[in-house]
């Protein structure tokens, strides 16, 4: 485990140390669930050998192969989606690299508005950074190509729990030093409401601008959307899918014959549900799956309502 501390408060706390709990709702945490990501030198593709998004498909595929006991191409996609109407997605973001100017290049991963200077993202997409510098927010805008803005980062908390080796409370806070103007944030499903929100059957949106072919590169300049189901725990864990690997801080959506999902190269990125006719409410946040598209392999999703409270206290605090 990389070892991460915190200099909040000039306490210095590994992240080893740190508990999140998962007690009711009214219960009160011991400690921050979260840890700070350390400020440092700045990272770059010569540091790692590989580009952003590269280490967050190899990080992808090293999972896949521990679950499935198999190798798995790194296959970074939306499949079986189309392209988002343009500014139906207010909330999306993108992680850029800062090293690059063109937003095509610098994208690795996804992200939610959800405060007008805090974005939800996954863990993975942020936890080999060196610096917070080494990578900036785009909003307002669904193109790659025009428009946005592009904010510098002022801070990244990690879940103190997250464990890059089974892709286990998958979540990450990210606080941008400049505001959203006029923002449409989403709403994180709390954890109260997950019940209503996460039922087998009930369709989502998930949103991103990962690669759209599974056998070449492919990197769409236009964000697009692809709609997929909730699938309950028990058929997720099934020995044909991923047995027994998935917890109660994931959850699945997809089809049990494939054909439509979200990748790697979407990590990070929302999993919406719809309330009284909007697609604004979060109640999953793109992780992990082998492969793209495959049958009986749902896409898994950080499961937000276990995270709502924590994020709110955490955002409250800082």
């Amino acid at each position: 485990m990389r070892l991460r501390i915190s200099l909040r408060a000039g306490i210095l706390l590994a992240i080893s140390s740190i508990a999140i709990s998962t007690a009711p709702v009214a219960a009160q945490p011991a400690s921050d669930p979260f840890t700070a990501l350390v400020p440092g030198k700045g990272a770059s593709d010569v540091d790692y050998g590989l580009s952003f998004r590269d280490i967050v498909a190899h990080r992808q595929a090293a999972v896949m192969t521990r679950v499935l006991g198999e190798e798995v191409a790194p296959n970074p996609e939306i499949i079986g989606g189309r392209k988002a109407r343009k500014g139906k997605w207010p909330g999306q973001v993108a992680l850029l690299q800062s090293r690059y100017s063109d937003n095509r290049k610098a994208q690795f991963c996804g992200g939610s508005l959800i405060r007008p200077r805090w974005v939800l993202t996954a863990a993975h997409c942020v936890d080999f950074l060196k610096s917070v510098a080494d990578v900036e927010i785009l909003t307002g805008t669904q193109s790659l190509k025009k428009g946005g803005r592009r904010h510098a980062v002022a801070d990244i908390w990690i879940a103190s729990e997250w464990d890059p080796k089974t892709y286990d409370y998958d979540i990450a806070v990210i606080k941008m030093k400049t505001r959203v103007r006029n923002p449409e944030t989403y709403r994180m499903a709390a954890r109260a409401f997950g019940l209503k929100y996460v039922v087998p059957g009930r369709m989502t949106t998930v949103t991103g601008w990962g690669n759209t072919s599974t056998t070449k590169k492919v990197l769409p300049i236009n964000l697009r959307e692809v709609k997929v189901p909730f699938v309950s725990r028990e058929t997720c864990n099934s020995p044909q899918a991923y047995n027994g690997e998935i917890t109660a801080r994931m959850i699945c959506a997809g089809y049990r014959e494939g054909g439509k999902d979200a990748c790697q190269g979407d990590s990070g990125g929302p999993l919406l549900v719809r309330e009284d006719g909007e697609w604004r409410v979060q109640a999953g946040i793109v992780s992990w799956g082998f492969g793209c598209a495959q049958p009986d392999k749902y896409g898994v999703y950080t499961n937000v309502p276990m995270f709502a409270r924590w994020v709110d206290e955490l955002i409250e605090r800082n």
